[in-house]
């Protein structure tokens, strides 16, 4: 029989690691994954371990900007407000506040947040930019279903959620959140649950080329587009496109391609 741990109401499943306290992590439950949180808090941005997302921004931007123009007949964000959810590195927060849009950035483990923040200003580094881009952008330590009880249904404009999805506790719960957040607009990047991404994303990504480190993924976790559908559909958003994103080996480049799915996408969805 095991004994009751004193600690454990004090420390959460999220709040420790390797037998002591991590310093800046949340220890609710909810949609965050204690274990992934865990491991994200240790991640490199700057270095190796964020190239793989620096490889495959680009073309998530592209995208994300095809879409802006074809719903808006432009592809900036000004007067918008734009919600990150899963800020991470803060890679998509610098491209959306370039963008013009105003910004609210949320990661469940404060170094990202920090890390978010002063890459934000890093990027726009000139006095008046820099002001300027201060007042338009925000970055908040919580989760996602925290940020709809704070701000409510349709807080903002556009919402994004870039990479994150298959990292998280409870997927239904997330997803209805993002969708409930989303006034206009929901974003959602992350890879597919085939045969075809577990050899690729997983055993070739991460044990034969070392594009991520081992145990980056959980193949049982990725997601399905119908599975992301049937949860945003429910909040009353129809998707609008979902765009395959293609790993080049020989330029370590990506490409859109709108017929294979089957591996890396982004959906697009509105009301």
């Amino acid at each position: 029989e095991e004994e009751d741990d004193p600690e454990a109401d004090r420390r959460g499943d999220a709040g420790w690691v390797g037998g002591g306290p991590v310093r800046g992590l949340r220890s609710v439950a909810g949609t965050q994954d204690g274990a992934e949180v865990r491991k994200f808090s240790g991640l490199d941005w700057a270095g190796a371990e964020g190239e793989a997302l620096r490889r495959m921004h680009d073309t998530r931007m592209t995208a994300i900007q095809d879409e802006l123009r074809a719903r808006h007949g432009r592809a900036d964000l000004t007067g918008l407000r734009v919600a990150d959810i899963g800020c991470g590195g803060g890679l998509l927060s610098c491209s959306l506040v370039a963008l013009g849009a105003q910004v609210v950035a949320i990661d469940p483990v404060q170094s990202n947040v920090d890390y978010t923040t002063a890459r934000v200003s890093e990027a726009h580094s000139q006095a008046q930019a820099a002001t300027a881009a201060r007042q338009r952008f925000e970055a908040r330590c919580t989760i996602v279903e925290e940020l709809l009880d704070k701000e409510g249904p349709g807080a903002f404009d556009w919402v994004l959620s870039l990479e994150v999805v298959e990292h998280v506790a409870d997927r239904d719960l997330f997803l209805s959140s993002c969708a409930k957040l989303a006034r206009s607009g929901l974003v959602i990047s992350t890879i597919n649950r085939t045969l075809k991404s577990y050899a690729l994303a997983i055993l070739a990504a991460e044990y034969v080329a070392g594009i991520v480190p081992p145990g980056t993924h959980d193949w049982a976790k990725f997601v399905q587009p119908v599975e992301i559908e049937r949860a945003i559909h429910a909040q009353g958003l129809h998707t609008d496109k979902v765009m395959g994103m293609v790993y080049n080996p020989l330029t370590g480049g990506w490409l859109q391609s709108p017929c294979q799915t089957d591996v890396n996408y982004i959906l697009f969805a509105s009301r």
